[in-house]
């Protein structure tokens, strides 16, 4: 058993990351769960929010969507509906899209055809606040 394994990131669209890391940390419907190598093997579903992967060089910050993990013990694939740097957001359009959701929810009760939206759109806009402050929290080691 050795020291990194293999992640992939996937989505409809593209690979969002593939390579070998140390550990990685992902957002759980319970709360965050991390994965180390040798890991016993396992499948999970995966909530918006902050994917942090920790390679020999650094740690790089991925605002993930919904989705589910398969964790075996060498190799990891973590399948979202969408995967984007941390790094390339912006703080001020991600609190609109909350506050725009959120306006959205006061506005529709649950039997509204938009709600299913406004919900996943505020799931979205946390996550993404969450990856904003876990590069934060990552420091000079995030790439």
């Amino acid at each position: 058993m050795g020291d990194t394994f293999q992640l992939s990131v996937l989505t409809p669209l593209a690979k969002a990351f593939s390579g070998e890391v140390v550990t990685v940390t992902a957002p759980g419907q319970a709360g965050d769960f991390g994965v180390l190598p040798g890991h016993v093997a396992y499948i999970t579903a995966v909530a918006p929010g902050a994917l942090v992967i920790e390679e020999a060089k650094g740690k790089r910050v991925l605002a993930v969507g919904a989705g589910f993990v398969q964790v075996a013990a060498e190799r990891v694939s973590v399948i979202v509906s969408s995967a984007e740097e941390a790094s390339s957001l912006d703080l001020g359009a991600v609190q609109s899209a909350l506050a725009k959701a959120e306006s959205a929810l006061l506005e529709r009760g649950p039997q509204d055809s938009d709600h299913h939206d406004a919900l996943m759109d505020q799931a979205m806009a946390l996550g993404r606040l969450r990856a904003i402050d876990a590069l934060r929290e990552a420091g000079d080691t995030a790439h």
